[in-house]
């Protein structure tokens, strides 16, 4: 499914977006993120990394949208929803493909009542 689509309302427990909406404008993220805690069920969790660092790229005819740890606390904030960042951590590339200085910020958001 495109997250752009994503209609549903209370729908699931979980959501996992890894390395999938950082492909993403940043300025539509904060949409596509209401979308998703919108679908979420009380309680629920989003998983979802992107690339740490700033700005974004266009690689291969990919976009990249570059976050940091701050900028997705700023963004749940903005919305204004009951979310909240309650784990963060970074991982070295697990694929074979060259990554020069590629660190990846894990987040996981959750929905409260």
């Amino acid at each position: 499914m495109n997250f752009k689509e994503l209609e549903d309302i209370n729908t699931y427990d979980g959501i996992w977006a890894c390395s999938s909406i950082l492909h993403i404008e940043k300025e539509k993220l904060p949409n596509i993120l209401n979308k998703m805690i919108n679908a979420l069920k009380v309680n629920g969790i989003i998983y979802t990394s992107f690339k740490i660092g700033e700005g974004f790229e266009i690689k291969e005819g990919k976009y990249y949208n570059y976050l940091t740890k701050n900028e997705m606390i700023k963004i749940l904030q903005d919305l204004n929803r009951n979310v909240k960042l309650i784990d963060y951590f970074e991982t070295l590339p697990s694929t074979k493909r060259i990554a020069k200085n590629t660190i990846w910020g894990n987040f996981i958001i959750k929905m409260f009542e």
